[in-house]
């Protein structure tokens, strides 16, 4: 019976390991499955601390005016070693189940990429950075338009737009950084363009928006 529910636990970490490693394979700043394993061993990590601190911690379930008169679980207090132990049990079975879970999702993605011939880690910025590099006028469309939204405020912290706001602003930075990789005479027009916008919106920006134009991002001209 011990197997069996071993095998149990096993089978459900590896299906919720898969979820997660797919959340966080396509998170905008994830660039390999290495990258994927230790978020997902730290997700881990974090499960089996918390077990471990919220074992043997019994709430109550009935009181009167003097107090508890009935604790949940009987009562029952854990011993520093109940809680390690705990806590180990809940992280080998996390971390082997999701290492599971994510060499399946590794195997589906890799040949869903290739089938498509496009790269595993190609997240939706770095698509987008991709796309705006490659095109002068779609890049001073997108500065322009982030620019208004520094301008109304989208950065400012708990705007409505603010996350949406600092995901398009990574994906500039990241569309400048490539950019900036290329030969001077193809930098001229893009340069012209973020700078203009830049100098024309800095006097208007609110100044609670946390935005690129005051982080130093550049393109050089």
């Amino acid at each position: 019976m011990t197997a069996f529910l071993t095998l149990l636990t096993l089978a459900v970490c590896t299906f919720v390991g898969k979820s997660v490693a797919k959340i966080i394979k396509d998170s905008d700043d994830v660039e390999s499955w290495r990258d994927v394993w230790w978020r997902g061993a730290a997700v881990s990590l974090a499960l089996a601390t918390l077990g471990a601190l919220t074992l043997g911690s019994p709430s109550c379930e009935e009181q009167d005016n003097r107090g508890c008169i009935a604790y949940a679980d009987d009562g029952f207090e854990a011993t520093t070693e109940d809680r390690v132990d705990h806590g180990f049990q809940i992280l080998w079975k996390t971390v082997l189940g999701g290492t599971v879970g994510l060499l399946l999702l590794k195997r589906e993605e890799e040949e869903e990429a290739k089938a498509e011939g496009r790269p595993v880690f190609a997240t939706p910025v770095k698509v987008a950075a991709g796309i705006l590099s490659a095109d002068p006028e779609r890049f001073a469309k997108a500065v322009e338009v982030y620019a208004l939204g520094a301008v109304s405020g989208f950065g400012k912290s708990g705007s409505q737009y603010s996350s949406d706001f600092k995901r398009t602003g990574r994906t500039l930075t990241l569309a400048v950084e490539l950019i900036n990789q290329r030969p001077a005479e193809e930098r001229a027009v893009y340069a012209e363009a973020f700078n203009r916008v830049k100098a024309n919106s800095m006097p208007y920006i609110n100044p609670k928006s946390e935005n690129i134009f005051r982080s130093g991002v550049e393109v050089k001209a």
